[in-house]
């Protein structure tokens, strides 16, 4: 992930953004990227891929509130890295 904005594409092969995948990867159909953010820093995501159905805006919404524990969860282990 470059930016702190989702991405969603039901066509890679034809996404601008799209940047191919590593020799061997299986084909990729439909793509969802999240950002985890704490205090709008980027510290981590996730990507979903090949939905039957492919991926709309509303699983956008509907992952968020995943993203967000993601992003707290990966924060405090950082923290409590740090502190030992």
């Amino acid at each position: 992930m470059t930016s702190k904005a989702p991405v969603l594409t039901n066509a890679p092969e034809s996404d601008p953004q799209s940047r191919g995948v590593p020799f061997g990867h299986g084909k990729i159909k439909s793509h969802i990227g999240l950002p985890f953010l704490v205090d709008n820093e980027l510290v981590g995501a996730v990507a979903l891929a090949n939905r039957l159905t492919g991926y709309q805006s509303t699983d956008i919404d509907l992952l968020g509130p995943l993203c967000q524990l993601g992003g707290l969860l990966i924060s405090d282990r950082r923290g409590l890295t740090q502190k030992h």
